[in-house]
């Protein structure tokens, strides 16, 4: 499933996902690491080097419904707040997720397709 977003330059903004490991929503104890990546899609560079993401803070041990979710009503269980800071400047992005779960099996999750669009000032 691709995940698309659009956001102003200098805006926060929320991911919200639900992440599957063996059939299951999957849950802290599943996930050894988290790191993510933001990369121009116009291009082969990194707009961000590789960054940890603290299980605890963006894993949810059980699904949750509201909060921007209008995919479905079976809710999400991955939340990740990406700070005003990292889109200065208006373009196309992917963040991608790469999982690390338990018994060492890694994962990359669909990337997360950004539109980041220039304010207009007077």
């Amino acid at each position: 499933m691709t995940v698309t977003g659009l956001t102003k330059e200098d805006s926060a903004f929320t991911v919200l996902l639900r992440v599957e490991h063996d059939g299951a929503a999957a849950v802290q104890a599943d996930v050894d690491a988290i790191e993510y990546q933001i990369f121009e899609t116009d291009s082969t560079s990194a707009h961000t080097e590789a960054t940890s993401l603290t299980v605890a803070d963006v894993i949810y041990d059980t699904l949750q419904t509201g909060g921007g979710w209008n995919t479905d009503t079976t809710g999400w269980n991955f939340r990740h707040n990406v700070a005003a800071t990292t889109f200065l400047t208006p373009g196309a992005y992917e963040v991608e997720y790469k999982l690390t779960f338990s018994g060492s099996s890694v994962v990359y999750l669909d990337p997360v397709r950004i539109v980041v669009q220039a304010i207009k000032s007077t």
